[in-house]
């Protein structure tokens, strides 16, 4: 059975990453209703992030929690990474986030 047939589902997350989400749902015969919320932005610049980064002299794991930061920082972290003597495991938290990493 197919809970979203002829459904109205409202989809809140932010332009530019809604689209499969919404492609999914209307492919399972919702109609959707995109009204995003929010807005994803970085709260600092590339130079400042850059800058704490180098801070960092030393770390044993990197988690990265959010696709969203790999969007904005994905060179500075692996200018980062690849600066480091020691490379700290790299790990991401959800599969979108992972998939982000490769």
């Amino acid at each position: 059975m197919n809970v979203f047939y002829q459904k109205r589902v409202l989809v809140t997350r932010p332009l530019g990453q809604a689209d499969d989400l919404i492609m999914r749902l209307e492919r399972l015969g919702a109609e959707v209703v995109h009204l995003p919320v929010l807005d994803i932005i970085p709260l600092m610049s590339k130079k400042e992030f850059k800058e704490e980064l180098a801070s960092i002299t030393s770390c044993h794991k990197m988690i990265v929690l959010s696709q969203n930061t790999l969007r904005f920082f994905a060179q500075e972290l692996k200018d980062y990474f690849d600066s480091l003597l020691f490379k700290p495991a790299l790990l991401a938290i959800g599969h979108s986030t992972a998939n982000a990493m490769t």
